[in-house]
């Protein structure tokens, strides 16, 4: 069971795009960028030239393009449609270069309803400080009522409860808190994402103490195990199926949706990859596979075949690990 929420608010920045007072009050249209980051003025400048240069994205290149730019920081689980959802929400409020700006970032992107589950919940909210309520434009409630099946909920913003009230409810209990103060906050625009869901496949232990248990597939040749705990070196993790207890794991998820190749770079994916395949050559570790691709050129114009042959495909995975620093970014 996972949970996202993606909040967009005034005088509280969560993500960096806010909704200024005035864009959703009678008689206007303006949208505000607003950015709240200690980054020095070089990284704001960086980030608002990529976003740009996202300009006419599908789904995916947004999906990627997102990733690239928070994984730099650190690696993180988030959702590409939790974010475009609120993004668009925001979007039907905008106009002139911020409409722009933000029809550039999510491109051709076109909203769905969806249909809840006691499995699944997709829900939407804008929360309006009392005093604006009859401010606020009526065309642009009726859009978020309409398109995206938004609750508009009024708010004296005293405390937290009726938002944090609101979250829970909507991400079956797995966030029930979110802030500690909102009493310099007008309007917080939400999208919760909430999937209630088990693993088809559990990695299974085994009656052999000592084994190390592995997730595989058909197409690959090599794999990345999960030691047991008498590996010191690495931290331990407990799997919640209470059959094994393992160690970090390198997970490789299917992309098929992207070209990793157009994204990343030929070379530079020859590069990083060919500099772990050949340490992974010195180990002595690889087995049947060294026979097969003793040379890491050949190896990796198997890779690159695989990647480029695999790209849209839905009939075949493309379990693709990737180092591009010390850490290891996982896409899903």
């Amino acid at each position: 069971m996972f949970s996202i929420i993606v909040i967009m608010l005034i005088g509280t920045v969560i993500y960096n795009l806010s909704i200024k007072k005035e864009s959703i009050l009678d008689n206007t249209s303006r949208v505000k960028e607003i950015n709240e980051t200690e980054e020095t003025n070089n990284e704001e400048d960086n980030f608002e030239l990529e976003v740009n240069n996202m300009s006419g994205n599908g789904i995916e290149d947004f999906d990627f393009s997102f990733l690239q730019l928070e994984n730099k920081k650190e690696n993180i689980i988030y959702s590409p449609l939790s974010i475009k959802y609120a993004l668009k929400m925001l979007e039907e409020g905008s106009a002139g270069n911020s409409k722009e700006q933000i029809s550039n970032l999510i491109g051709n992107y076109i909203t769905k309803k969806y249909i809840n589950s006691p499995n699944m919940s997709i829900a939407n909210a804008l929360f309006i400080r009392n005093t604006f309520k009859k401010n606020i434009n009526n065309n642009y409630i009726s859009i978020l009522e309409d398109k995206y099946n938004a609750e508009i909920i009024y708010d004296s913003f005293v405390n937290t409860n009726n938002l944090d009230s609101w979250t829970k409810n909507k991400t079956f209990g797995l966030i029930d808190k979110l802030f500690d103060d909102l009493s310099q906050t007008d309007f917080v625009l939400v999208n919760a994402l909430a999937i209630d869901m088990e693993w088809k496949n559990l990695i299974q232990s085994t009656y052999e103490k000592g084994i190390v248990y592995r997730v595989s597939y058909h197409h690959e040749d090599f794999w990345a195990g999960i030691s047991e705990l008498d590996e010191y070196n690495y931290p331990s993790l407990d799997f919640n199926n209470n059959l094994i207890n393992a160690k970090a794991v390198e997970i490789g998820a299917a992309i098929n949706n992207y070209d990793i190749i157009t994204e990343l770079g030929e070379k530079n994916i020859r590069e990083t990859v060919g500099d772990k395949y050949e340490k992974w050559l010195a180990d002595g570790c690889c087995g049947e596979g060294c026979e097969e691709y003793p040379n890491v050129n050949k190896y990796l114009d198997k890779y690159i075949s695989e990647l480029a042959s695999n790209y849209k495909r839905v009939d075949s995975s493309t379990d693709f690990l990737f180092h591009s620093d010390d850490e290891i970014n996982v896409f899903c």
